[in-house]
């Protein structure tokens, strides 16, 4: 399970990195509007495997970063733990059935074990 902190401050629940590519927007993530972490609360990196496409409508670049990859790193957000521990995070209602905190602490215990 991936874990989304999202840029209104809330917390989304993915169940692949598939559905994190369809949810949310390549452009977005690599603009870092997003903070992955894994169940055991590891920072998540964000890869581009394929070179960013530049799309011309009229006068204005749209520019497609394609599908991303997310890598696990060391780095762990204490800060975005600790707040999410104490129920300071909201859950967002995504396309997963994590919907409250206690439907969190069972799908990843371990986000909150010290």
């Amino acid at each position: 399970m991936i874990f989304v902190y999202q840029d209104d401050g809330s917390l989304c629940a993915m169940e692949s990195v598939a559905q994190a590519n369809r949810h949310y927007e390549a452009i977005d993530v690599e603009n870092a509007e997003y903070t992955f972490l894994d169940d055991s609360g590891r920072v998540l990196k964000p890869v581009f495997r394929a070179p960013t496409k530049k799309k011309w409508l009229f006068f204005f670049s749209i520019t497609d970063p394609g599908p991303f990859t997310l890598e696990p790193t060391d780095e762990r957000r204490e800060d975005l733990l600790g707040r999410l521990r104490s129920g300071e995070i909201p859950i967002d209602r995504g396309p997963t059935s994590v919907r409250t905190l206690d439907e969190l602490r069972q799908a990843a215990p371990q986000l909150f074990s010290p």
